[in-house]
């Protein structure tokens, strides 16, 4: 999660193991479109699994099985065959929010649904896989910038009612971080320095927002900790927060057509 700014030093050793183990996801993602769908389904099944559990919901009930199929469904279709239409979602998303036990848990159920099918649409477009390959970079930049700043330099709390641990510093640095992985990106590969700085920040904001929603659930339902599949970091929902906002936002922009190339 995205500046745990208290967390006691030790916790910076097992940010890295688990940043190591990570590293071999991007280079799965960099072999093509399919293996980043995997993932995407993976993953997102796991972080599905882990949400229900925080809620109460037993993923074998007829809530648990209604919630799945209408978390995967939309993606699944898409990658049959059926034509992607904002409408499904719409429909889709009505579903989750009407089996949801409360609000909070409709919106992050909701979107996670929206992050698998963005990340697959992505994935599938041309050009796309580097744009999710730039908000991986964007989101983990701002990550660490955030949790490093936060705990050096401290100060007010960012929003205490939901997350206690987390800074103004934090954000601010999660902010520029982001906006620097974004322009450096740019620079190196030929894109306009500028604009790419804007979209790492703008993604770097969302990733904070995901990082709050998630927080806000936890703390909505007693968890600390969505689970433990990740030394340092929890479960993969913990991971993969800052995601939750950003690639919906991202695909949303790809399909309006601001993403090119």
């Amino acid at each position: 999660m995205a500046g745990d700014d208290n967390r006691p030093i030790s916790d910076t050793a097992q940010r890295i193991m688990t940043a190591l183990f990570i590293l071999p996801l991007l280079v799965i993602v960099w072999g093509g479109s399919w293996p980043l769908v995997g993932i995407a389904l993976v993953m997102g099944g796991i972080m599905l699994m882990e949400t229900l559990t925080i809620s109460g919901v037993r993923l074998i009930s007829p809530r648990g099985i209604a919630l799945s199929v209408l978390v995967m469904a939309p993606t699944l279709l898409m990658l049959a065959g059926f034509v992607d239409t904002i409408v499904f979602l719409v429909v889709a998303a009505s579903g989750l929010a009407m089996l949801s036990r409360s609000l909070v848990m409709a919106l992050v159920i909701v979107f996670l649904m929206l992050t698998i099918h963005g990340t697959a649409v992505l994935a599938l477009d041309e050009g796309g896989i580097s744009w999710m390959l730039m908000i991986a970079l964007v989101v983990t930049a701002a990550d660490s910038m955030a949790f490093f700043v936060g705990r050096r330099i401290g100060g007010p709390k960012l929003a205490p009612s939901i997350s206690p641990s987390k800074t103004w510093s934090g954000a601010i640095g999660g902010l520029l971080g982001g906006a620097l992985a974004g322009g450096i990106a740019g620079a190196v590969f030929g894109a306009p320095v500028l604009f790419m700085a804007l979209f790492g920040l703008i993604i770097a904001d969302l990733s904070i927002g995901g990082d709050l929603l998630e927080s806000f659930f936890k703390r909505a339902h007693g968890v600390k900790d969505s689970g433990k599949i990740l030394p340092g970091h929890g479960g993969i929902l913990d991971r993969c927060d800052g995601y939750l906002l950003a690639v919906p936002a991202a695909h949303l922009a790809l399909v309006m057509g601001w993403l090119h190339g």
